[in-house]
């Protein structure tokens, strides 16, 4: 697992052991930030259910002002506060440790990009997209990247939320929504 491009680029990054952090493959990876290039530059993000940290780190390395991670798992956590002190990126960065519901409303900024990666098949989307909109974090064009498994996607979209993009990477299918 490595830093794409930008600031820290070619910066490799602790991987998980086992399985019970996945994270999103550099190839995937490399995919989404094809997608919203354009949207990272000077934007607040949320990595929610943060893992390793990988895809904050890479919205950082290329430019995004200021990055939330937010991780219930307290070894996703220090794997994430590790990798963010190899890139030394601690100071555009806030970690968050505990369940999604209650940190959202702890951000006091609006947020113009998240990533949105659950473990799979446990019923979160639903309630992430929820936290997402009553938290009052986003703003009308706040890009979502949903990141399910392409066999069985596990949620609906919400109303407030239109696709713009859907794409799969093997078993992984990867979703821009935008809120209107």
């Amino acid at each position: 697992m490595r830093v794409i491009t930008g600031k820290f680029r070619g910066a490799k990054l602790t991987s998980p052991e086992g399985n019970a952090i996945r994270p999103t493959t550099d190839r995937v990876k490399e995919a989404v930030f094809s997608m919203i290039m354009d949207e990272i530059y000077d934007s607040v993000v949320v990595d929610m259910f943060a893992g390793s940290g990988s895809l904050g780190i890479e919205a950082i390395s290329r430019g995004a002002k200021k990055v939330y991670f937010i991780d219930s798992s307290a070894d996703a956590i220090a794997l994430t506060v590790k990798n963010l002190k190899h890139v030394k990126a601690d100071e555009d960065t806030v970690v968050l440790k505990g369940d999604f519901r209650h940190n959202l409303p702890r951000i006091k900024e609006k947020v113009s990009l998240v990533f949105l990666d659950p473990p799979y098949r446990k019923g979160l989307y639903e309630a992430a997209f929820e936290s997402l909109l009553t938290s009052n974090v986003l703003v009308e064009g706040s890009i979502l990247v949903v990141e399910s498994d392409v066999e069985s996607p596990d949620y609906q979209v919400p109303s407030d939320f239109e696709i713009t993009k859907d794409k799969r990477y093997g078993k992984t299918l990867v979703r821009i929504l935008e809120k209107i």
